[in-house]
């Protein structure tokens, strides 16, 4: 046990001695001042006027549930993390080494699982604080109360969801995904008041103890104790195989996240969950489809069920993040435009596919950007049975039956857009980040920051009708809302545009550029 200890800490020497302080101080001072002003936007958007008494009762009654519906995916999502290969992602040496050596396994695994509870539920202890402080401004209680009890969920969660993982992936508990589902689903039913209580209303109780005190909601902390203890006391069975495969691939993965590749991150993440195309598709195809478009459709049609249940899943959270929207809660335009994104980054499947195999494209009697567009455009067609399911969600939560239409659809199109867009920018990503290593850090740090968010933001126009609809009078909402989804639409059609002529374009702005370099004498005349 002495030399264990002190290989890792000689390890742990040797790592921090090559790290450079200055610019983990620098990464620091970024992020926890652009986490600050992202605080008090949202504190000035949610405003300071508390709710009316109906929507505090209202509160009381739901939160607990819906909070708790959080718990719930949380914990299904971790059900089958534990059977796709586990939470951790071990150094090589602990692989090779150490788990091979005459030394107790717990000794060897304890350490990181214990590590990545304590990450997991520092990461959830900030989100739970921050939503805490947010809902303090509309709900009654202090905001210190409502942080210390957001934090103390969050952290709970987050150890649960890591405990959760290892003791599914030690037992092969393959029955565990099903039943936390249909406890997901038992969940859902009491957030929309179908039924009174839910399995997971102990864990959203315990986050707005800020505001109103059960003591049963304590069952919450004994199951989190309880299971936090069986992991780390059955840890030392955890498989040595998935933990190398899943090192390997998570390495890979923050390389990609990094280099700001989505594309390379969606790939290794599918290889993380072992998600792989259907051997036999859902459905058949005329055989009078045009070539390309058959293409895309038959990939479609090889789908696997888990990721269509994703795609239907991200489709209902983004319908319902528009109704929060109309109910007043604004902050849900970010939960609203993610989904809209994700959805999309599955959608443009044959879009991304062809741009991973660019030497394909000379089979095809056609432009290259043509050939794209009329991919991008099959997958907008793709989008509209998500679309309507969102609008059907947002009918059944609203009781309205034509405004959810000119809402969930448009926004699921423009998400898409953003998705396509994405793609389409994360080709030559090394030659990018390459020609930033140029730039000052501040400016190439603000570059990198566009570059992310600027998917986020096309999703986001999504939105426009749902906030059209919200802030105008019940005669005038269906016209405000019809003329934002034209507006929504009308930049589908542009981004659809611009993936047929992105290339013409980029090569007219560099012609561009050299012509004004050369007048300008900054480079020699050929």
């Amino acid at each position: 046990m002495s030399v264990l200890a002190e290989f890792r800490q000689h390890r742990r020497r040797r790592r921090i001695g090559e790290i450079e302080w200055f610019d983990v101080a620098y990464k620091v001072y970024l992020v926890g001042l652009g986490g600050a002003l992202a605080v008090l936007a949202l504190s000035d958007v949610i405003g300071d006027e508390p709710l009316a008494r109906t929507a505090v009762a209202t509160a009381a009654q739901r939160g607990p549930s819906v909070v708790g519906l959080i718990a719930g995916v949380t914990i299904a999502v971790c059900c089958r993390a534990g059977l796709s290969g586990g939470p951790l992602a071990l150094e090589e040496p602990d692989i090779h080494y150490l788990l091979d050596a005459p030394v107790d396994r717990r000794e060897v695994l304890r350490p990181p699982t214990l590590q990545r509870m304590r990450a997991v539920a520092f990461g959830w202890c900030v989100a739970g604080m921050i939503v805490g402080q947010l809902a303090a401004r509309r709900l009654p209680g202090s905001p210190a109360s409502w942080a210390i009890s957001g934090g103390v969920a969050g952290a709970l969660l987050g150890a649960l969801s890591v405990s959760v993982t290892v003791v599914v992936h030690v037992y092969r508990w393959r029955w565990s995904p099903g039943v936390a589902w249909t406890l997901v689903c038992g969940q859902a039913c009491a957030a929309g008041g179908l039924i009174e209580f839910g399995p997971f209303d102990a864990f959203g109780g315990l986050a707005m103890w800020g505001w109103r005190q059960h003591v049963v909601e304590l069952l919450a902390v004994v199951v989190g104790v309880s299971a936090v203890g069986c992991a780390l006391w059955c840890c030392h069975r955890l498989r040595p195989e998935a933990l190398e495969r899943r090192s390997a691939l998570v390495r890979q993965l923050r390389f990609a996240a990094t280099m700001q590749d989505l594309r390379t991150v969606t790939l290794l993440r599918r290889q993380l969950t072992h998600e792989h195309l259907r051997s036999h598709p859902w459905f058949q195809l005329p055989r009078s489809l045009p070539r390309v478009h058959r293409r895309a459709w038959v990939g479609f049609s090889r789908f696997p069920a888990r990721r269509l249940l994703r795609m239907a899943a991200l489709a209902t959270g983004g319908a319902l993040c528009h109704v929060g929207i109309v109910r007043g809660v604004t902050p849900l335009v970010v939960g609203a435009a993610a989904c809209a994104f994700l959805l999309g980054t599955d959608l443009i499947e044959p879009f991304a596919q062809e741009l991973d195999h660019p030497d394909l494209s000379a089979g095809y009697p056609m432009s290259v950007g043509r050939l794209h567009q009329r991919l991008v455009v099959a997958s907008l067609g793709a989008a509209v049975p998500f679309g309507l399911l969102g609008a059907i969600v947002a009918i059944g939560v609203e009781r309205c039956v034509a405004a959810p239409f000119l809402i969930a659809i448009p926004a699921t199109l423009i998400g898409v857009s953003a998705g396509a867009g994405s793609a389409a920018q994360s080709v030559n990503t090394s030659l990018r980040a390459g020609a930033g290593l140029m730039m000052p850090p501040e400016v190439a740090g603000l570059s990198q920051a566009i570059r992310a968010l600027w998917p986020l933001a096309v999703a986001a126009l999504g939105t426009i009708p749902t906030l059209a609809a919200r802030h105008s009078t019940p005669s005038s909402a269906l016209g405000s809302v019809a003329r934002g989804a034209l507006g929504v639409a009308a930049a589908v059609v542009i981004s659809v545009w611009w993936i047929e002529r992105r290339s013409a374009l980029r090569a007219w702005f560099q012609r561009t550029v050299s012509e004004g370099r050369r007048e300008a004498g900054l480079e020699p005349l050929t």
